[in-house]
């Protein structure tokens, strides 16, 4: 017949194997969380980098000659615009403020975040409609700062992607979109013939 001691140690093993299960399971529903956690904000991130796509493309739409300004939209640094169109402005003064505003929501909503807007490689006297790319591109934890290496490595990655789009993989810890808006043309009808122009 065991003894009380070899029982207390039978009984203490027990409760220690079974400590060891209930915490092995709760870190387990933990991780779950977490998982799901940064799912949900990875998918919250690529909603709003849709969004500020789409509110460029529609600030594009607006101007009736923005194909003639498509370097300024497509400038690596926009510079801040000079006039805040609260009185009539040129198409190129509303391109400048559009894309200098357009990069401080950017800012704003993805803070080390990086986004680069290009023009697409497509033929221009093609049928096809002109089109710009814009890659955007964040960290995955947004509460991790940036490096000055990490930094350098996000930029050069967005110049090349900008060039040569197709199998580029995103830095490591970022996480990129990339999305084509159309430009329309700009057409008028020209000379006597009526015939139409379109830049």
């Amino acid at each position: 017949m065991p003894s009380r001691q070899s029982i207390r140690g039978i009984t203490l093993l027990e409760s220690l194997v079974a400590i060891l299960v209930v915490a092995l399971g709760v870190f387990s529903v933990l991780g779950i969380q977490l998982r799901t956690l940064s799912d949900a904000q990875a998918g919250i991130r690529r909603s709003q980098a849709i969004r500020l796509i789409e509110d460029l493309s529609e600030r594009i739409n607006t101007n009736p000659a923005a194909s003639q300004y498509l370097k300024i939209y497509t400038a690596d640094s926009p510079a801040e615009a000079a006039n805040d169109c609260t009185t009539p402005c040129t198409s190129e003064e509303l391109a400048r403020l559009d894309i200098h505003q357009w990069h401080q929501q950017m800012q704003h909503a993805f803070g080390s975040g990086r986004a680069i807007v290009f023009q697409s490689t497509a033929d221009a006297d093609s049928t096809n409609p002109m089109q710009l790319g814009v890659l955007v591109a964040w960290k995955e934890n947004q509460r991790e700062g940036s490096n000055a290496a990490e930094t350098e490595a996000l930029n050069a990655f967005l110049k090349i992607s900008a060039t040569e789009t197709s199998n580029k993989a995103c830095p490591e810890q970022y996480v990129c979109h990339l999305q084509y808006i159309s430009i329309p043309r700009h057409c008028a009808v020209v000379g006597e013939e009526g015939r139409t122009s379109c830049i």
